[in-house]
């Protein structure tokens, strides 16, 4: 039995549901991830071997 909840289906579960308010908040998450990704690469890439 597999179970997908709302958050752990992606952006096609917000292109299902078809709200902006949906969309918006997918777009908001990305970002959130790109700047933690960003800010973790840096942060490695500045420490020393």
């Amino acid at each position: 039995m597999r179970h997908v909840s709302e958050e752990t289906a992606g952006p096609s579960a917000a292109r299902e549901a078809g709200s902006e308010e949906a969309k918006e908040e997918s777009a908001k998450r990305r970002e959130e991830l790109v700047e933690r990704v960003r800010e973790a690469n840096r942060l490695s890439v500045n420490r020393p071997r």
